[in-house]
This record gives structure tokens, C-alpha cells and sequence, in this order.
């Protein structure tokens, strides 16, 4: 079993298969998006990391739990058991990795028989969607004895449960693998989401099958809004589906449809919680999730132009509190034959308890002890009203890299 392509290696296709759930809703968030450079955050080289784990165990037939305590470098896609020799791209290995990849594994596993077709990280071929290059899928099954298709996709994020029915982004996987093996016949197609750390009605691991003809009428329906996304003057049609969209701290369309959503709480005169009808409170229940993504990217839209030296009208930049920290070669065992205290009586599991901690341990008379193995880090620079009485700063290169 080969992997035909590195998780870190993926391009970025303009109307991207993981992003099928926006474009499919929103026709003109594609030619929007296309302005922006191409970025990434914590979560998602997290979820790089994960996948790469997880492609490395199932292609050299390994066990997540063999690499425990080691790390993962999302650049060079290279799993290591312990350190990262490199400095860069490396993420560690944490025991709730584990356990999440250990269930994608599993459920891999558990969908292979002698002769199936298998391929992991598959770059998928969709030109022949108008507007489509490509996709890339996680894992694909083909059996020739049932003419079965299986695609298998993990989703190591917590945030938001992904439903697998009528899953857009797994339907267009099937569309670019159906075309594969279009000379070998096609039954029907199984469909997988392992999600293992977000909770959900059904489970981690959730299935939807169909047959050959529905994937048929997908197809017309991945034609018609793949061809509407080309429309220059296609429209902006705001929905939950904008959290992640990238011209949502600037889309009109979003910031009109909040504005008109919050005058339910937010006008002149609000109405009182405990005056509003049944229907008025399942309409704001509803549209929370989009009025909080909205405000949240507003939120590092203007947090970002105040650290390019020019904050929004009335804000400033602050630096939050911060607290004490040990130097980082101090470590448990050190402090412990420094101190003469069980090392135990240190940790609060996995890690070194703080400095106040062990101070309340030695008590008022023998706190000065550790006085120099700790320090006070900077605050992060936080965006805050100019009445704020903190006084205000200006980012510098160490700050922003903190």
C-alpha cells in the first residue's frame, strides 16, 4: 500500500472539494477568496500533523500508540518516535492524537479485504466538472467483487460536527474517484467520517451508502454550482457556511445579513429576554453561529490591522496579564533534588506545576529559593478600547512571532 500523495504536498484548487459546503451555498465566495493568500492556522497544521500520522501508520502498517511521545514535521511529512531533528513545521505527538488517529487507523483497517484497490492521499481528477481541477482524498476503497467504492475521511478538528450525509465534499470525492474506475463499473459508494473529538448523536465514526444513480444526480448537481461560481457577478448569500470563508470579516452580504440578524437583541430599544416569543428566541438561537463567526473574524481583521501600525478609529494595542513561568531547563527533576521535595509533589500531571504552586509547597520562608529559576514572559498584545487605562504598544518582531 502506497500513499500517491503527502498530506503537506496538497495544492490549493480554487473550487476546492473541502470547501464544496460554502461555494454550493455561497456562488461568489470562490472569486472573492481568490484575493486572499493562501494561509493557515494552528488548527489546521494540527489537523496536517494528524493526517500525516495517520497516513504513515496505515501505508508502513503501524501503530499510532508506536509513536507516542514523538512528533510530526507537517513540512517534510516525517513521523518521528521522538524528537523532531528539525526545527521547523514540528508538532508533538500528544496522547489524544493518538487515540484520534488510533480510530481513523481502525476504521481503515476494518473496510480492507484481500484484493480491494487501495490508495491514501489520492490526488482525485475533476476537470471534467466545469471550473474543477482537483481533490484529495483521505483514503479510497475499491472492491471489484461488489463494484463498491469506500471513501474514508477523517476530521481531527473539535469545533464543528461534519455531518456525512449529503456530505458535498465527500459526494465530490466519489464524482472524482467514480471517474477512475468508470471502465470497471460502480455499484455503489460508501461514505466515512471519523471524527474523533467532537461529540455527536452517532458517534465518532459515522457511514452513508448510495447507489450508483444518486451519485449520477449529485453529478448535475456539482455541474450546476461549480458553472455558477464562474459567474462574475455571482452572488454573496450569507449562512453558517461563512465561518470559514476568508472575505468574511469584509463580505457586505454577511455584515448586512449580522446587522439585520442582531437588531433581534441589539436595536435602540432590545426587547426583553423574558418578553421574547418562542419564535423570535429559536431565530436568534439559530443565527448565533453566524453572528459569532462574523464578530470573531471582524474581531482578527482589526486585531491584524492594529498590528500593521494602523488599529481601527478609538482601539489600541495592550498587553494582557501574564504570569510567572519556570525558566525552560528547569525541570521536575532538578527542582526536586534542588529542593529536597518528592518530585511527585512538582507535577501536576504531565506537567511542572507553576511557580506560585511551589512557592505554596516551601511556604513564606523558603520561596526565595526559586526566585531565580523563574521569569515573567510578556503579555500577548491584545486589540482594546483607547479608554482602556492600560497603556498602549506597539507590535515588534518578537511579539508577533509569540
Amino acid at each position: 500500500m502506497t500513499a500517491k500523495q503527502a498530506h503537506t504536498d496538497r495544492a490549493h484548487a480554487r473550487l476546492s472539494p473541502s470547501s464544496a459546503h460554502r461555494w454550493f451555498a455561497c456562488p461568489g465566495s470562490p472569486n472573492a477568496e481568490a484575493a486572499f493568500p493562501n494561509t493557515t492556522s494552528v488548527f489546521a497544521d494540527e489537523g496536517t500533523a494528524a493526517h500525516t500520522l495517520g497516513e504513515h501508520c496505515i501505508v508502513n502498517d503501524l501503530e499510532a500508540s508506536d509513536f507516542a511521545g514523538g512528533h510530526v514535521n507537517i513540512k517534510t511529512g516525517k513521523v518521528h518516535r521522538e524528537e523532531c531533528p528539525e526545527k521547523d513545521g514540528c508538532f508533538p505527538i500528544t496522547d489524544e492524537m493518538v487515540e484520534g488517529v488510533q480510530l481513523y487507523v481502525d476504521t481503515v483497517r476494518s473496510l480492507i479485504l484481500p484484493g480491494d484497490d487501495i490508495e491514501v492521499e489520492c490526488k482525485l481528477d475533476l476537470t471534467h466538472i466545469p471550473g474543477m481541477e482537483f481533490g484529495t482524498g483521505d483514503f479510497l476503497r475499491y472492491r471489484p467483487s461488489t463494484k463498491e467504492l469506500v471513501i474514508c475521511d477523517l476530521k481531527y478538528g473539535k469545533g464543528v460536527p461534519v455531518e456525512v450525509e449529503e456530505n458535498e465534499q465527500l459526494l465530490t470525492y466519489a464524482e472524482g474517484t467514480a471517474k477512475r474506475f468508470h471502465n470497471r463499473g460502480l455499484s455503489r459508494v460508501m461514505m466515512v467520517i471519523v471524527q474523533p473529538r467532537c461529540p455527536h448523536p452517532k458517534g465518532p465514526v459515522r457511514v452513508w451508502t448510495i447507489d450508483a444513480l444518486d451519485l449520477a444526480e449529485f453529478r448535475f448537481k456539482l455541474v450546476a454550482a461549480a458553472e455558477a461560481t464562474r459567474n462574475p457577478d455571482a452572488p454573496f448569500v450569507p449562512g453558517d457556511h461563512c465561518k470559514f470563508c476568508k472575505k468574511a470579516p469584509t463580505c457586505d452580504a454577511l455584515r448586512g445579513f449580522a446587522l439585520k440578524e442582531a437588531e433581534l437583541e441589539f436595536a435602540d430599544e432590545p426587547v426583553s429576554v423574558a418578553d421574547m416569543e418562542p419564535a423570535v428566541i429559536a431565530t436568534v438561537i439559530k443565527k448565533a453561529d453566524t453572528l459569532k463567526a462574523w464578530i470573531k473574524r471582524v474581531e482578527e481583521r482589526a486585531h491584524q490591522m492594529a498590528l500593521d501600525g494602523a488599529p481601527p478609529p478609538d482601539t489600541k494595542l495592550v498587553e494582557s496579564t501574564s504570569h510567572r513561568k519556570f525558566k525552560d531547563e528547569v525541570s521536575a527533576p532538578y527542582l526536586a533534588d534542588m529542593l529536597d521535595i518528592p518530585e511527585d509533589d512538582l507535577l501536576t500531571e504531565p506537567k511542572l506545576k507553576s511557580p506560585a504552586a511551589v512557592e505554596k509547597l516551601l511556604g513564606a520562608k523558603r520561596k526565595k529559593e526559586i526566585e531565580s529559576l523563574v521569569y515573567k514572559p510578556r503579555g500577548k498584545l491584545i486589540l482594546v478600547a483607547a479608554s482602556d487605562p492600560r497603556p498602549s504598544v506597539k507590535p515588534d518582531a518578537e511579539q508577533e512571532f509569540a
